[in-house]
């Protein structure tokens, strides 16, 4: 799982728009653009939509952390995203 700020912060720190985001996924901008606003949203996207996100995100240097600690509701206390620059 990754979060609608992920999404945001990887597409930032690549300096991608949403419609690149959304051609190099397949997706519609609609998509990435509800994705990107709405956490409940992303809660409820097919799996393999987020896989295509995850995994061009990912192929560009992007990787996703997420704390180890969560909240009493279960949600994770930090989550992250960082750019490999190799």
């Amino acid at each position: 799982m990754i979060f609608s700020s992920q999404i945001r912060a990887a597409r930032g720190f690549l300096g991608m728009s949403q419609f690149e985001l959304a051609t190099e996924t397949g997706l519609s901008l609609h998509t990435i653009q509800k994705l990107e606003k709405e956490e409940e949203f992303i809660k409820k996207a097919n799996f393999a939509t987020i896989d295509k996100i995850k995994t061009t995100l990912e192929n560009k240097g992007i990787k996703f952390t997420f704390s180890r600690e969560k909240d009493e509701n279960g949600n994770f206390l930090e989550i992250g995203v960082k750019l490999n620059i190799n």
